[in-house]
């Protein structure tokens, strides 16, 4: 039995701010998300010929992994990450913000980008896939080839470990 056909404009209108948080999260940089969600689509529509409809999801996440780790291996992550610290501290509050509530923000987003350095890789990517693009447990599970169970498992691990050490400082 053929799959239905896949409706390019829902799809679309599902995943392209998923993808993009995903990229986001995970990169950290606004126009490389644009230009990588993109390309997800791109490459989606390309293959439409053989993709499945019901993992249809799955398969844009699956294809943004790679293409995150292409992105990655091309760049030097944490040098990225220290400058975006180094940037936040330079950044102007802008006319209709309260001044106060933006420094302690950006001293909250900067603590936090610290916290988020001193994880893995595969640990960031998790919470990228989960906060980021929101997905649940099961897609992850789907997407990264480990367990659902070990994903929401590690997934708590993860946010109790942020929590604790966020309390400790």
């Amino acid at each position: 039995m053929e799959s239905a056909p896949i409706d390019w404009n829902a799809a679309y209108d599902d995943l392209s701010d998923r993808l993009y948080n995903f990229f986001r999260y995970r990169l950290g940089d606004d126009e490389v998300a644009r230009e990588l969600a993109q390309e997800v689509f791109l490459r989606l529509w390309r293959s439409r010929k053989s993709l499945r409809r019901e993992m249809f999801k799955q398969t844009a996440f699956k294809i943004a992994r790679n293409l995150t780790t292409d992105h990655l291996r091309r760049k030097r992550v944490r040098a990225w990450m220290q400058s975006l610290a180094d940037e936040e501290d330079t950044q102007e509050v802008r006319s209709d913000e309260n001044v106060e509530e933006a420094v302690q923000q950006r001293a909250i987003l900067r603590q936090l980008n610290e916290r988020l350095r001193d994880l893995s890789d595969a640990d960031r990517e998790l919470l990228s896939l989960k906060y980021g693009a929101g997905l649940t447990n099961r897609d992850i599970a789907t997407v990264t080839g480990m367990s659902e169970n070990n994903a929401g498992t590690r997934l708590f691990r993860i946010v109790r470990r942020l929590r604790e050490d966020w309390e400790e400082r």
